[in-house]
């Protein structure tokens, strides 16, 4: 007589949950280290658009300046055309960035000499509320010099 065998028995449960969690366990570094590298590269996109605008100025002779929208996660390049801010460039952003409160507003403002007003410093993490996340990096513009560099990139 034939037995109607319908479900699964413990052993091949169990057998499914091992073969899950090790494929889980091997994965979840390279998931990790492939977010951290996403984020490096979004970090360096920002620091070559700073230097970028700051290049620019010198080139042409002429104001340029980065506006940070927070809220909508973007920042626009603009250069200075009579009085008026015309758009060079505008890019959307994948991580949470924000910017100390300081005097004049989320802007990077470059002089034709390459210099700024103030002294900038520009941080992104990798957290949906700008202050705690996995990964911070920040950005500091010398006021003086106009030099752009990462001061800390990594975990925070």
């Amino acid at each position: 007589m034939l037995k109607n065998n319908k479900g699964f028995t413990i052993l091949e449960l169990l057998l499914v949950l091992a073969i899950t969690s090790v494929t889980a366990i091997v994965l979840m570094p390279s998931f990790r280290s492939q977010e951290l590298r996403n984020f490096e590269s979004e970090a360096m996109m920002i620091l070559e658009d700073i230097r970028f605008a700051q290049s620019m100025a010198i080139a042409h002779r002429t104001n340029y300046r980065i506006r940070f929208d927070i809220e909508q996660h973007l920042y626009i390049i603009e250069r200075a055309e009579a009085s008026i801010w015309v758009i060079v460039k505008q890019i959307h952003l994948t991580y949470t960035m924000f910017i100390p409160p300081i005097q004049g507003g989320p802007i990077v403002q470059f002089t034709p000499r390459g210099t700024t007003g103030t002294a900038r410093e520009v941080r992104l993490a990798s957290a949906s509320n700008g202050t705690r996340g996995n990964y911070i990096a920040s950005f500091t513009i010398n006021v003086g010099s106009g030099r752009v560099r990462i001061t800390n990139i990594g975990r925070n």
